[in-house]
């Protein structure tokens, strides 16, 4: 995955991010599997699409925390007015 396309992920929801974890699974088993049946000369595939998937994980995971600590701010602000 090239630098452009990973910043392009990034602005993308969680919900379309799992869609492509999900695709770039299928497709790394399906590449594994020609590889062991030696359909494929480049046998680097199954790696690149491994690379990608983790770093799409990464994404959402950033993605959750962000949210997460957005979450826990706004009710620490609400626990404070209402303290108030």
């Amino acid at each position: 995955m090239k630098k452009k396309q990973f910043r392009e992920l990034k602005t993308k929801n969680i919900d379309e991010l799992a869609k492509k974890v999900e695709d770039l699974e299928k497709e790394t088993t399906t590449a594994r599997v020609e590889l062991n049946m030696g359909k494929v000369k480049n046998v680097h595939v199954a790696k690149n699409k491994k690379r990608d998937i983790a770093q799409l994980k990464t994404i959402i995971r950033m993605k959750q925390l962000a949210q997460n600590k957005s979450n826990d701010s706004k009710l620490a602000k609400e626990q404070i007015h209402v303290a108030s």
